[in-house]
């Protein structure tokens, strides 16, 4: 994967009563194959500031036969919760491993494998974190939380806690160029007085592979492997790694005010590992660079446009 452009810069900005944000100009263009780029606008309507969306990392595996009924009830979870839940689901270790004939695709990144090394020592398939939040039983690490029973409650503890952080984003595939194009405007709704980063990942869905399912019949189903199996919110790539895991300083440890605004646009090659772009979404976190605690996130599908010269409303 190659970035052909990214540009991050801190800005202030009055939306006063226009609708859109179209400002700053952004630094000048690095690449010759970016010139002309057309990003998608972002709606000032839509930049979420009324909460704290939950950022769920599931950590899973196609070899992992407890996972897809945990997985199942995750969803349910998103979808009764109106949005404020992103999933990330993230195949890493063992039970990630590719074993054909019946599991072929490889869903590893390395950033999924560097997350897995951070946060999952010891811990059973499958887990999530949440928001990143501390070990509620006060151990030294983050809260990991295994199996579905564990975990529901955490997630819906966190739903509509306040926010600190609005985030606008878009993101256009354009297709001739088989590239993403990505806005992103976030407003502070608090004083900042600590570092923060931003991260941006390129999730999958209706990926369709084997996945080993214990509720099968092993019959019907040898391996209880299920061939036709539709993994969701596959994590493909951190797109802006050139920072390390933890993305890039958008906050500076001397802080920003209340109302100040920070953001940027990004242009990147579709991951090699992506089966089908028009089926990709973009994800943007915020984390505490100190407590590595995620504090706004936001989730958008790409927009499909037909060339660099072509925008997407």
């Amino acid at each position: 994967m190659k970035k052909l452009l990214g540009t991050t810069f801190l800005f202030a900005l009055v939306l006063a009563s226009c609708d859109k944000v179209d400002e700053p100009v952004p630094a000048p263009v690095e690449e010759p194959t970016a010139v002309g780029l057309v990003f998608p606008v972002i709606d000032s309507a839509n930049i979420h500031v009324a909460s704290r969306k939950v950022f769920v990392e599931e950590f899973t595996g196609h070899d992992c036969q407890g996972c897809p009924a945990s997985t199942e009830r995750l969803i349910d979870q998103q979808k009764n919760a109106n949005d404020e839940i992103i999933v990330v689901s993230v195949h890493a270790g063992s039970f990630a491993d590719v074993k054909p004939p019946k599991l072929t695709t490889d869903f590893k990144t390395p950033y999924g494998d560097e997350l897995n090394t951070i946060y999952m020592e010891g811990a059973g398939y499958p887990s999530v974190l949440i928001n990143r939040i501390d070990d509620p039983n006060g151990g030294d690490k983050k809260g990991v939380f295994t199996s579905f029973a564990n975990w529901t409650t955490p997630i819906d503890d966190e739903i509509g806690s306040s926010a600190s952080i609005g985030i606008g984003l878009e993101a256009d595939y354009v297709a001739d160029s088989n590239a993403f194009a990505i806005s992103l405007a976030a407003q502070l709704l608090t004083d900042f007085t600590e570092e923060h980063r931003l991260v941006l990942l390129c999730l999958e869905d209706s990926v369709v592979d084997g996945q080993k399912d214990q509720r099968l019949n092993q019959d019907e189903f040898p391996g209880k492997i299920n061939p036709e199996y539709v993994h969701k919110h596959v994590l493909r790539a951190h797109l802006n790694n050139e920072r390390g895991v933890f993305g890039e300083v958008v906050i500076p440890a001397t802080g920003l005010l209340t109302d100040e605004w920070f953001g940027g646009e990004y242009y990147y090659l579709v991951p090699e590992n992506v089966l089908d772009p028009t089926n990709c979404s973009i994800v943007a976190y915020v984390i505490n660079s100190n407590s590595q605690d995620i504090i706004q996130s936001e989730e958008v599908h790409v927009h499909v446009v037909g060339n660099d010269s072509t925008q997407s409303n």
